[in-house]
């Protein structure tokens, strides 16, 4: 492993162990003043003399830009003296595992490692996730910057956040068109451009959301996908505008992307909090109910001594406002505990007359079409009995009657 002499450190950087190679640059877990960071460590050479001064000028892009959710924040870059190796340090991402840095087996935990592990994710963290994202883009091309390299791989968590971290590919949106970005998050213009970044976010979000590659875009969601939520489908029409072929038809920027986003989190926000409404509801039907029933504030009539009478003797509150809905000189108010018996015994007569009537109404019915079927059953049989008898019988037709002139005296 390099030593501190062979990587550029600013002050106070303690450089621990190695986290991640890659073919441009190494990536180092660090440590300055008791806080966890990563430090990505690149070198010049022949072969990646344009990316290693590509990435240099996206680093101090990122630098002069002020912080913003969603994109990684570089705290600070040292170059070594002849030029031909820098180093930066940003913030550490959280780990796969939830493991600390201090494990020996801590990797970063970004979205590719996250949905290889669950195929697909809700609706709800697409959206929180793509929306923060779409955030990050809109600062970067207020500032006319654009990232093009959108992709799983370069979204991180931090603080169980996602982040847009690899600022390698950043570049003025300004300069000239250049061929980057990885196939499939790339557009079909091969051009870092606004609609390109908008393009690269829609196909990670369809990754994300359905559980299939770029790719794979004809195919249906597979099972781990949410496609039950009634919303599933206006978020498949949301990014089928954001990865349009032609640029005309796409979001023109991140921030258009992200004012949709924003409307179907909304919408989906007062579907659960209508569902929510209802549950509330139901459960306070069920909780009060018994309360109702058995502390009344209303009159109740019941039946006791064979005349109906109110019974009022409630405890608590209720006595202060007794006088003006039970005064004494109300014959009909008598006085005593409450007399719940009474009334339940007239409520279950209620009910079994009801289940009495209800059932005799049955029986007759079925009577009635027991009756019918017989009756049809019969006429059946007297038919057919008819029937055979005309065939062992038949009769002769009858003869025909012939025409008989008329006389003309009889015209006349």
């Amino acid at each position: 492993m390099p030593t501190p002499s062979d990587v550029p450190l600013s002050e106070g950087c303690e450089l621990i162990r190695e986290i991640g190679h890659g073919a441009y640059g190494t990536v180092y877990l660090a440590r300055k003043g008791g806080e966890w960071l990563a430090l990505k460590r690149m070198e010049r050479t022949s072969e990646n003399a344009e990316r290693f001064d590509r990435e240099r000028r996206g680093v101090q892009t990122v630098m002069r830009l002020p912080p913003v959710e969603g994109l990684v924040r570089i705290r600070d870059c040292a170059e070594s003296p002849d030029g031909n190796s820098f180093a930066y340090t940003m913030d550490l991402a959280d780990g796969e595992s939830g493991e600390p840095p201090s494990s020996p087996h801590y990797r970063p935990r970004s979205l590719a490692s996250v949905i290889d592990a669950e195929i697909a994710l809700p609706l709800s963290e697409c959206l929180a996730i793509g929306i923060r994202i779409a955030r990050a883009l809109e600062h970067l091309q207020r500032h006319h910057v654009v990232h093009r390299d959108i992709k799983p791989g370069n979204i991180l968590f931090f603080r169980g956040k996602a982040v847009l971290a690899d600022v390698g590919l950043l570049a003025d949106a300004r300069e000239t068109a250049s061929i980057v970005g990885t196939p499939g998050y790339a557009p079909p213009e091969r051009q870092g451009s606004a609609g390109g970044d908008v393009f690269g976010l829609g196909k990670t979000l369809w990754r994300i959301s359905t559980g299939r590659p770029p790719e794979d875009a004809s195919l249906p969601p597979c099972a781990e996908a949410e496609v039950e939520s009634p919303l599933f489908w206006q978020w498949l029409a949301l990014l089928a505008k954001a990865t349009a072929s032609d640029p005309a038809r796409r979001h023109r920027s991140a921030k258009a992307l992200r004012k949709d986003l924003n409307r179907l989190r909304r919408r989906n926000r007062m579907r659960r909090f209508r569902l929510l409404k209802i549950a509330a509801v139901l459960l306070a039907a069920v909780l009060i109910a018994p309360v109702v029933w058995h502390f009344p504030m209303f009159r109740i009539w019941c039946l006791q001594d064979d005349e109906y009478r109110f019974h009022m003797d409630p405890p608590g509150p209720w006595r202060l406002v007794k006088p003006f809905f039970a005064p004494k000189e109300d014959p009909m108010v008598s006085p005593g505990p409450w007399h719940w018996d009474a009334l339940l015994k007239e409520t279950r007569k209620s009910i079994d007359e009801s289940i009495a009537a209800a059932r005799q109404f049955q029986e007759e019915a079925e009577k009635n079409r027991l009756e019918s079927m017989a009756e049809i059953r019969k006429r059946r049989e007297e038919a057919e009995k008819n029937r055979l008898e005309a065939s062992r019988h038949p009769s002769s037709p009858a003869p025909k009657k012939k025409k008989q002139k008329k006389n003309n005296s009889d015209a006349l």
